[in-house]
């Protein structure tokens, strides 16, 4: 920071305290504080769905790949011989299939018609922010101008009124070009979340839906290959009578 950026820094802080104390009048808008509310509320959503739409990509890849090392796991417990060995491979080559097809549906489908417009209507809010910032120190000085015109004339001072006055108004030109922009961009970007938003969601949804489905298939496939309700009962059955003859080992009273 430059010497003249430190200074100007110092006599804004000051100008703060001041404020504070009731010394200098603060300007208050409240038409341009409820548009920076409404701004500020739209930025933490927005952003927040894109956290949260990334982080769905993110899990869905984290899943397939779990379930690729639970087939392959399961593949170890067979000889390569067996119903069992049928299914783990089939299955371990649905899953493999449903990770492609994350990477395709969910990554650059996804990618590019919901992460990416999302992503650039996320990035306008740092410019905005910027303005906001600059319109804070703008008022800042032109307050502080403000308050400097009215204490020279309380106290009848000389021709230096005329030149105050003059670095006042131009602080105050200044900082209403700023206010009036932001009045301007921040209603405008906030109407224009329907464009971002509705078609983003459109897309989540279809994308969502057809890799549900075609996981769907892929796994109801394999499903037929296993017994159905009224055999699953005789198998828990067995299991119980197994696990409980293995509790009357001795080896497992030691565990």
């Amino acid at each position: 920071m430059s010497w003249v950026g430190f200074k100007k820094a110092v006599d804004r802080a000051g100008t703060t305290i001041r404020q504070k104390t009731g010394s200098v009048e603060k300007t208050v808008d409240n038409k341009y504080n409820e548009e920076e509310r409404r701004f500020r509320n739209l930025e933490t959503k927005a952003e927040d769905l894109y956290r949260q739409a990334r982080g769905y990509t993110e899990a869905i890849k984290v899943m397939t790949l779990a379930q690729i090392d639970i087939a392959k796991s399961i593949s170890e417990f067979s000889d390569g011989t067996g119903e069992l060995s049928g299914s783990a491979r089939r299955y371990l080559q649905a899953v493999e299939g449903l990770e492609a097809d994350s990477k395709d549906k969910l990554g650059d489908d996804f990618e590019k018609a919901v992460l990416e417009p999302l992503g650039r209507y996320c990035s306008y809010f740092s410019e905005i922010d910027k303005s906001i910032k600059k319109r804070s120190r703008k008022l800042l000085d032109y307050d502080s101008q403000r308050a400097k015109v009215r204490k020279m004339v309380d106290k009848s001072a000389d021709d230096r009124i005329v030149q105050t006055e003059g670095i006042a108004n131009q602080a105050r030109e200044i900082y209403e070009v700023i206010n009036q922009q932001l009045l301007d961009i921040i209603p405008t970007l906030i109407d224009s979340r329907v464009d971002v938003i509705d078609p983003g969601f459109e897309a989540m949804i279809k994308a969502q839906y057809t890799f549900a489905k075609d996981a769907y298939g892929r796994l109801a496939a394999i499903s037929q290959e296993f017994p159905p309700p009224q055999a699953q009962i005789h198998i828990d059955g067995r299991i119980d009578e197994v696990l409980s003859q293995m509790r009357s080992l001795t080896i497992c009273s030691l565990v």
